[in-house]
Parts: C-alpha cells; structure tokens; sequence
C-alpha cells in the first residue's frame, strides 16, 4: 500500500476531530484542504514480509533527440532496495490523498489486527516508532470510516429514485421491471 505524508494524515484526522466535536457543521469541500497544491508526496508499505528486492533504474530526463524520454538501459544506474523498502524514494503524484487513504484502508480490511511486519515496515518508511505506526493505521480507519459512514442529508438530492429491489417480491414469479432510464438519471 501506499501511505501519504504524516501531515496529511494528520490534517485529515484534525478534520474528523473537528466534526466529530460539532456535528452540525457541515465539512468543507475536500479539495479546498489541498489549497493550489497538485503533487503529492506517498511512501510504499509492503504489506508482506519476505517480498523480492526491487531494482530501480534512474533514468534521466533527456530532452535532446527524437525520443526524449528514451535512454538505454546500459547507460542508467539503478539501485537495489531490500525489504521494507525504506530506501526506496518517496514516490510523487497527481493521485489526491483522500484516494489513497481509502484505498490503503480498503487493503487493510479483513485485518483482525496490524500485523506486526506492516507496523515494523512503518516504522522503517516513516521514521516513527512503534506506537505512533499503529496510531497512523488506527487515524487512517477513522477517516475512512468518517466517510463512509456519513449521512448524506436529505436535502443533497430530495428527487433520487429509490434503489428496485435486490429480490423478488415473493408473490411474483415475473422479473421486476425496470424503472424508464429518465426516472434513473440516465
């Protein structure tokens, strides 16, 4: 998995906090938290132990010739990175931090508890000690579960069609018919 900085996950718990402690306040776009900043810095969390060495090849940026992006392989270095990977440079993207902790959490689901080799590989990436790891996993579950569990407010969209029913009505033998793709939104 891949974690955003510590920052963000604790602008993102501050946030919850702050809901949570007055929950008739409605949350502020997300995008706005980001402010003009459009690259984001993530580190890799192997969640298994005993993973392959990854070999990465450092390219440079050429813009000379007809394909600029192109180097030969026998002219790069590369570095070898062992297992948990904390040598491994940070890795930046347009990807948004809201997507990545939820995705991160979604990996951690089924989980009964941390296992001790993810929370050893935060410790390693992220230069924290062992509580504060099993902190940052129990601060990403509760902005996720702060999401998904929201209620959205009746007023957000009053015309929303219900859902057909997941079955058949049992006194019907005939399949349910559809809604007309108007009714749907379509």
């Amino acid at each position: 998995m891949i974690l955003p900085t510590l920052d963000i996950i604790d602008m993102f718990h501050d946030r919850v906090r702050l809901l949570e402690a007055s929950p008739t306040s409605a949350a502020e776009d997300i995008m706005k938290t980001y402010g003009s900043q459009r690259v984001f810095k993530y580190r890799l969390i192997p969640l298994r132990d005993k993973l392959t060495n990854i070999i990465r090849y450092n390219r440079p940026v050429v813009v000379e010739g007809p394909y600029p992006d192109i180097f030969p392989a026998a002219e790069t270095e590369f570095s070898a990175h062992k297992y948990p990977f904390d040598t491994l440079p940070p890795l930046y993207s347009h990807v948004l931090p809201h997507f990545v902790i939820a995705n991160a959490v979604e990996k951690l689901y089924g989980m009964e508890s941390i296992p001790t080799h993810v929370r050893d590989a935060i410790v390693d990436v992220l230069g924290v000690d062992g509580k504060r790891a099993v902190q940052i996993i129990k601060d990403i579950q509760r902005i996720y579960g702060s999401w998904v569990d929201t209620k959205v407010p009746v007023h957000f969209a009053p015309d929303m069609p219900q859902p057909l029913p997941t079955s058949k009505p049992e006194s019907s033998t005939s399949r349910p018919t559809k809604r007309p793709r108007t009714e749907i939104g379509l």
